[in-house]
């Protein structure tokens, strides 16, 4: 899954399985507090994939929900940062 597909659904609240093929990606979902909905290219289980996203479906509103207070804590975490750097020149 490429990153700006990742970004673009977790701003948008749209919940997401990652299949991570390089660290940028799970570097971003460390940046926002998600790490469970991912899997490395080199441990791809279809099986495990599959699972996953019905889980996901099954819980579709409350997965919604804790990405967007997730997005919404990171974009909080940016704005503080913004400001404390601002304040400091």
């Amino acid at each position: 899954m490429r990153l700006h597909s990742i970004i673009f659904s977790s701003v948008k609240s749209t919940p997401f399985s990652a299949i991570e093929y390089e660290q940028k990606t799970s570097d971003y979902l460390e940046s926002i507090g998600l790490n469970k909905h991912k899997t490395r290219t080199d441990e791809l289980d279809v099986d495990q994939v599959f699972t996953e996203i019905n889980t996901i479906y099954a819980n579709l509103k409350d997965e919604q929900n804790e990405l967007f207070e997730l997005v919404k804590l990171a974009k909080d975490k940016q704005k503080q940062t913004v400001n404390t750097f601002l304040k400091s020149i």
